[in-house]
């Protein structure tokens, strides 16, 4: 008590603060053993067998062999670690020792063991001597083979059939003898599955090529190749690099990418490569240098583009340009002569650039390079690409009806770009004059085109060709072409039918263009009839792309028909399409609507869907809507907050997320269509259950000691319910030079909640009120008593007994709120509380402090 009543004075002064002492105790973890199993080589000379945990107090060590507790053999050659359980064999105890083994750490607080670890030692085959084995043909026989003790994998260089097959322990069975069986050198090998690796780290060094820098040179349209083979351990890894660009798609790389293949080099192949093996121990680099020549060939080019040609050479002694190169030597001089060409041409070294280029600069380029040896040449061809030329020779070849004619021509030039399509066009004097429209198109290998025309219009045709390079300029026009008036051959399409008002129904379509109507007068023909109902069709005329039907019930569904007509006649028999006649705001409420829970801020709400006659429209949905009246945890205070939400559709029930936990809500449900909403369900009202709390605000630490520190947080500021105590998770970290290991314990406590954090505070409050009074009543009785030392024993009385009695109640009040810890996982009940103990506590200095509680508490045994 003399180390707690300071802290309850000081909860009064800072306003509830929390304080925790902790005593960090932790029962054993294995942090490091030995894989099982174990495989003992004859040529290994010791064997080391971990075993390391952790744990306060410390963790004891002890050793199990095939179930039976290990004793260590008091012999100099074994070797056993301090402070863990690991311990070292010496090669002549490899076979003493073979077994399963199983390690212990126990400190106070339990146990931990490892996984069993078996320990295999492997032999050699003994030397033996077999005489000659005689068998009679057809008799079965058996060749034993007698491994070493330990895991073998059988290997037999024999072909093996129904007759002649090997067991699993190596053993060679016969199923009958033949004589072609008789051999002098039958032998069984058996190697070990698994042998581990002991190699020393090896930086990497490249098998192949072995010099720092490789030349590559190809023509172009050769496959290139560069390889590099590593040496090291571990097994260097190959990367490939081309310096200044990145591998292309064209890049293949194989054999474990050893292998850099690329197809048919080109000039955007050249360039420095780089092959890179790295592993732990560092890496090694190889550059390759890769050169791509190509003699002038073949060149393709646009008009008004520039044209590069290169004329690569070599020799001894190097050669001479003659003239700087000879390009095509007389066709370039006649065309510098004339001013256009001038600033187009210029030529350096190897190099001719042509600007601009157009169409007479197609040709042959010759290129020549002299020494006073001999001399050599090269050529290549341009060829320029340019959109094709305008058809020639239109003309209506035929004329099959009034409105059906065919238009034929001749193809223009291509220029080495071949046609893909061509385009008919037509202009027509009536509605547009002088705009040119699409007509029709047809492919490039073909050069005729059968056309279908509109009545009353008088036409006229031109065609223009298109290649890979664009579209080519068009041909001459054709002689106007007029076509006859005529009734219309289409009617309207994309009818809609709304109804914008409840007892109305509005008709409408995309009307026919100017050149569709085929003659004067055009107008529309409207029928339309209930569906279901063998009524005459009520038709109207109209002029306009639209009509309203008036007077019509309410959402009943009606055939439609527009028909197009002229002065000519009409057009085809029109398509019926369904529609409605305008809709109204539904007139009942959804039935029987309930409520189910899912969790604390989610519920099903389902109820029985209103009759399809009360929608009185297309069906939009229900809408459900939520009012929160107030919160269980402070039922005075009336919130009213209300919320809703649309479910589109046809449904029954549907889930409402976003409540808040431990409160009650009001709910009702109407359905609604594209008029408006229906009336609302008679509402229902439910409670949702406590929710998870909200994290803690702030946790600090201080008075930090050897063995405890003190621990002070604030509650969440959402409860979502009763509080009734909280988790504590804590980790102790242990460092080592190359790991961090990790150790969780959970404890759950009782606190002190705020009833009893106020109840004690208005208690100690009254309790130093009454002391006050006692003494100043006593004080002013004494005063009047003749002598002060004479009642002395009653004012030490009444103080002893007021002082006993604050003990024991504070007494009683700790043991009733005492924690204590509880091994292995929290109930599931209190997982919900336990996960927010892992989140991360965002601190807020802000709340230090507020409504702090207090526990102290240390580790102990509980059952």
């Amino acid at each position: 008590f003399s180390t707690f009543l300071p802290y309850v004075w000081f909860h009064v002064l800072c306003h509830f603060c929390l304080f925790l002492y902790i005593t960090v105790e932790q029962p054993p973890t294995i942090i490091n053993h030995t894989s099982s199993p174990v495989i003992v080589l004859p040529f290994e000379n010791t064997l080391t067998i971990r075993c390391e945990a952790r744990g306060n107090p410390p963790p004891e060590y002890r050793w199990t062999k095939d179930g039976q507790l290990f004793e260590f053999l008091n012999i100099s050659t074994i070797k056993r670690d301090n402070k863990s359980g690991t311990f070292m064999l010496h090669s002549k105890h490899f076979i003493q020792f073979q077994g399963k083994y199983r390690c212990f750490a126990s400190n106070k607080l339990g146990t931990a063991m490892t996984e069993e670890i078996e320990i295999k030692v492997l032999g050699k085959f003994p030397k033996e001597y077999y005489n000659p084995i005689v068998v009679k043909e057809g008799e079965p026989i058996t060749l034993h083979c007698n491994p070493p003790k330990g895991v073998c994998l059988f290997v037999l260089h024999f072909k093996q059939d129904e007759r002649v097959s090997m067991g699993t322990e190596g053993n060679l069975y016969f199923s009958y003898a033949l004589l072609k069986d008789s051999h002098e050198d039958y032998c069984c090998f058996a190697a070990f599955q698994k042998i581990p690796e002991h190699l020393p780290v090896k930086a990497p060094s490249l098998l192949l090529p072995s010099s720092g820098q490789t030349t590559k040179v190809l023509r172009k349209g050769e496959d290139l190749q560069l390889e590099c083979i590593p040496g090291g351990f571990p097994i260097p890894k190959i990367t490939w690099m081309k310096l200044g660009k990145s591998l292309t798609d064209r890049v293949k790389l194989t054999n474990f990418e050893r292998l850099l293949t690329i197809t048919s080099v080109d000039q955007n192949d050249e360039g420095e490569y780089t092959c890179t093996a790295k592993n732990s121990a560092g890496k090694v680099d190889h550059y390759f240098s890769v050169r791509v020549e190509a003699p002038p060939q073949s060149l393709l080019s646009v008009v008004g583009s520039d044209v590069h040609i290169h004329c690569s050479v070599s020799g001894f002694p190097p050669p001479l340009y003659l003239l700087s190169c000879f390009f095509a030597i007389k066709k370039i001089y006649n065309k510098v002569k004339k001013s256009s060409y001038v600033f187009r041409y210029s030529v350096k070294g190897g190099l001719l650039q042509i600007m601009n280029v157009n169409l007479s600069d197609q040709g042959t380029y010759t290129c020549i390079a002299k020494t006073h040896l001999d001399e050599d040449a090269a050529t290549a061809v341009l060829t320029v690409l340019d959109v094709p030329d305008a058809p020639t020779k239109l003309k209506i070849s035929d004329i099959k009806s009034e409105t059906n004619i065919v238009l034929t021509w001749v193809p223009g030039s291509d220029h080495n770009s071949s046609i893909t399509e061509f385009v008919v066009e037509y202009e027509e004097s009536h509605w547009e004059a002088g705009r040119w429209k699409e007509l029709q198109k047809v492919v490039g290998n073909q050069a005729t085109a059968e056309l279908f025309l509109q009545g009353n219009l008088n036409y006229q045709f031109r065609v223009y060709a298109v290649n890979a390079i664009g579209p080519g300029p068009p041909s001459e026009t054709t002689e106007r072409y007029p076509t006859p008036p005529a009734a219309p051959d289409r009617n309207p399409e994309n009818i809609k039918i709304q109804g914008h008002l409840p007892h109305q129904m509005d008709i409408s379509w995309d009307p026919l263009l100017p050149i569709e109507y085929n003659g004067p007068g055009l107008e529309y023909n409207v029928s339309y009839r209930k569906l279901g109902v063998q009524d005459d069709w009520k038709m109207h005329l109209v002029q306009r792309p639209s009509f309203i039907v008036k007077d019509t019930p309410t959402f009943v569904p009606y055939e439609i028909k527009v028909q197009s007509r002229n002065s000519f006649g009409s057009g085809p028999e029109p398509k019926t399409v369904t529609g409605y006649s305008g809709e109204d705001v539904p007139t009942a409420a959804p039935q029987d609507v309930a409520v189910e829970m899912i969790n604390s801020t989610a519920v099903i709400v389902s109820w029985t869907p209103v009759p399809p006659a009360t929608v009185r429209g297309h069906l939009g949905g229900y809408n459900v809507y939520w009012q929160r009246l107030k919160s269980l945890l402070n039922p005075g205070k009336i919130l009213n907050k209300s919320d809703s939400q649309s479910f589109p559709g046809n449904r029954s029930h549907v889930i409402v997320p976003g409540l808040e936990p431990f409160s009650e809500y009001k709910l009702t449900v109407n359905v609604f269509n594209k008029k408006g909403k229906g009336p609302r369900s008679d509402p229902v009202t439910f409670n949702t259950p406590e929710g998870v709390p909200g994290s803690v605000p702030i946790l600090t630490t201080s008075n930090t000691q050897k063995n405890s520190v003190l621990l002070v947080w604030g509650p969440p500021l959402v409860s979502n319910g009763i509080l009734s105590g909280y988790f504590l998770l804590h980790h102790l970290r242990m460092y080592t030079h190359t790991h961090t290991h990790t150790a969780c314990s959970y404890t759950r406590f009782r606190s002190l909640n705020l009833w009893d954090f106020f109840s004690l505070i208005l208690f100690s409050l009254l309790y130093s009120l009454s002391l006050f009074v006692v003494f100043f009543l006593l004080s002013g009785v004494t005063s009047r008593m003749d002598g002060i030392s004479t009642q002395r024993w009653f004012i030490g009385t009444l103080c002893a007994v007021a002082l006993l009695t604050l003990i024991v109640l504070m007494a009683c009040f700790v043991r009733k709120n005492k924690g204590g810890k509880y091994a292995g996982t929290p109930p599931p009940q209190q997982q919900d509380m336990l996960s927010m103990a892992k989140g991360q506590l965002a601190l807020n200095s802000f709340l230090f402090c507020c409504f702090a509680q207090e526990s102290k508490f240390s580790w102990e045994n509980s059952p």
